[in-house]
């Protein structure tokens, strides 16, 4: 029965695929770019995209010695979008995940049988002004979609308000629930109340973001820079800046990059006393056209009297190996280890238009407590990703392989990560 749910899932999205693509190249009234000129034309000449994906993790943890958690997913998501009729755009999506193999303890986000509403949204534009109420994707600092190397996306229900491009804008954003990559299901929670390890029992009311860029041009180089305050109720207020120098006439074209965050608690202060200061610094390098080394750094000040000895609390990022912290690992997350230092340094190239490759090497010396000695974890990682074309365009391989080493524990956390994926 679930092998049929996930079928219908893909015969679904088949089926709508060639229901509202086909006509579109045909309907003279069906426009490239702007708006339609009747609601009708609004939903004929729509468009569908989505992903399907076929995850496979292989693990050895050092956590839970002996027993297996290789998992094995398929599934993805599908979402409909009108054409704009007087700005107005509408979308309309489904996504589900069927579980094909596991082990003793399988990788939660690999979760079985989810199948549910997925994007679900209103969208108003004017020129360089939007403003978008419902079910969707975003991508703040710590409040990010981080969906790539997954099965599901992460989703909000939010009203986003946006002026300006990808280099110079400002942006208010309201965010009620979140819907985790692990399940289809949106609450008030946050992963932090998700993870037992924390001890957070309490709902929120979700979080209120305001933020702006700027790029300014001088000569030859560029100076970018942005700017964030977000208010997360009862739980922090994160402060975000960064600032990034490039010179991409001289040689190797070097990119200079600053960043620091600041958090306090607020309200009831659930987790009790929240002062975390983060600072980093980053290089990046392209000695050749398709080659991009970045060397990272970043320290968390210790605060023995604050919430795990002075680390940052990210609601919707706990856990989640991505976010903008310079210096990251891939399968934890260098807010989530504590305060003290972290260093990077990636490697990745492009060996032709459809194959790139890629190394990266993280170390982090960081404790959650002040009694504690800082951990010293070493993690390896490297990556491959394939494009295919011709009649496969579309159809990405991706893997994912790495090991983390922790010093003094004689175990290792070993993990790959196999990936198919199909975008249309």
């Amino acid at each position: 029965m679930t092998i049929q749910k996930t079928a219908s899932i893909f015969s679904i999205t088949a089926c709508c695929t060639l229901l509202f693509t086909t006509p579109l190249m045909a309907d003279a009234n069906c426009q490239e770019k702007g708006n339609v000129d009747s609601v009708v034309n609004m939903i004929k000449c729509g468009s569908i995209d989505g992903s399907i994906r076929f995850n496979s993790y292989t693990l050895n943890n050092a956590y839970f010695s002996g027993r297996s958690q290789d998992t094995t997913s398929i599934g993805g998501f599908v979402t409909y979008k009108t054409a704009p009729f007087y700005g107005f755009q509408v979308g309309l999506g489904i996504e589900g995940q069927h579980r094909l193999a596991k082990g003793s303890n399988p990788v939660g986000e690999l979760a079985d049988n989810e199948f549910g509403l997925g994007e679900a949204y209103l969208k108003w534009q004017y020129e360089k002004f939007s403003i978008t109420a419902g079910n969707q994707r975003l991508n703040l600092p710590f409040v990010g979609d981080y969906g790539n190397f997954r099965v599901l996306p992460f989703l909000y229900r939010a009203a986003d308000i946006q002026y300006g491009d990808k280099d110079n804008f400002i942006r208010a954003t309201a965010i009620n629930e979140y819907k985790s990559y692990a399940t289809n299901s949106f609450n008030k929670g946050s992963r932090l109340k998700d993870d037992p390890f924390i001890g957070l029992d309490e709902t929120t009311d979700g979080m209120l973001a305001l933020g702006g860029a700027k790029k300014f041009q001088l000569g030859e180089n560029y100076l970018k820079g942005q700017i964030w305050v977000e208010h997360y109720i009862d739980l922090l207020t994160l402060y975000f800046a960064q600032t990034d120098y490039g010179l991409p006439a001289q040689a190797w074209k070097p990119e200079l990059g600053l960043q620091a965050m600041y958090g306090h608690d607020t309200g009831d202060s659930y987790l009790g006393n929240v002062d975390s200061k983060i600072i980093g610094g980053q290089v990046k390098f392209k000695p050749i056209d398709k080659l991009t080394w970045k060397l990272a750094y970043n320290h968390m000040f210790n605060e023995a009297d604050a919430w795990h000895n002075g680390a940052l609390p990210t609601p919707y990022a706990h856990n989640v190996s991505s976010g903008p912290i310079f210096a990251q690992p891939f399968f934890t997350s260098t807010q989530d280890l504590g305060a003290g230092n972290a260093w990077s340094t990636e490697l990745t190239g492009s060996i032709t238009d459809h194959l790139t490759l890629g190394g990266r090497l993280t170390h982090v010396r960081a404790s959650n407590s002040a009694e504690d000695e800082n951990n010293r974890m070493t993690e390896y990682l490297i990556s491959i990703n394939y494009k295919f074309y011709g009649s496969l365009e579309g159809l990405i391989l991706s893997n994912f392989a790495g090991m983390q080493k922790r010093e003094g524990n004689s175990d290792e956390f070993w993990q790959n990560r196999l990936q198919l994926t199909y975008n249309f």
